[in-house]
């Protein structure tokens, strides 16, 4: 994730959700390639960028704006997944300094349905404030009983009050 000159906030093409490290990406279109597609943003201002944390030029990241005073801002999609299993999540980001409430996070919520309709815990949010360089940053959770899906997200919490964006 980048918080850049024009306040965005960017998460890279680096995007992992693993059951084991012998598994594939679980993630769709994780290296967001040309695009976003396969993932859900909320609210606007999430936007594909063509940075990219290995610099490849076939491949991009997320755009997440911290140019105004709203809400969260987020990337994220449901995927399958089994209770008792453990995941391990992860997104590289880029925070330019100098940028107010520079925080990116990731996290996964857990879900009772395959759909991702009923929240049955999350996992916990991780958060980076590294500045001027591509990090990977994340976590593992274990996947409570019930659980048939889960949402990966990585987000832009809202500015601290009384901070501009």
């Amino acid at each position: 994730m980048k918080f850049g000159s024009s306040g965005a906030l960017l998460a890279s093409a680096a995007a992992a959700l693993l059951a084991t490290s012998a598994q594939p990406n679980l993630l769709p279109n994780a290296g967001f390639d040309a695009d976003l597609a396969g993932w859900t943003v909320s609210p606007s201002g999430v936007v594909w960028d063509a940075l990219d944390a290995a610099g490849s030029q076939t491949s991009g990241s997320v755009a997440i704006s911290a140019t105004d005073t709203g809400g969260a801002r987020s990337a994220f999609v449901c995927v399958p997944a089994q209770e008792g299993v453990s995941y391990a999540y992860s997104v590289a980001q880029l925070t330019a300094s100098g940028q107010p409430d520079g925080v990116a996070s990731v996290h996964l919520e857990w879900y009772s349905a395959p759909d991702c309709a009923t929240n049955i815990g999350v996992a916990n949010y991780v958060y980076s404030t590294v500045t001027d360089s591509w990090t990977r940053f994340g976590a593992t959770a274990t996947a409570p009983a019930g659980t048939q899906s889960a949402i990966f997200s990585c987000s832009r919490p809202p500015p601290a009050p009384g901070r501009a964006p």
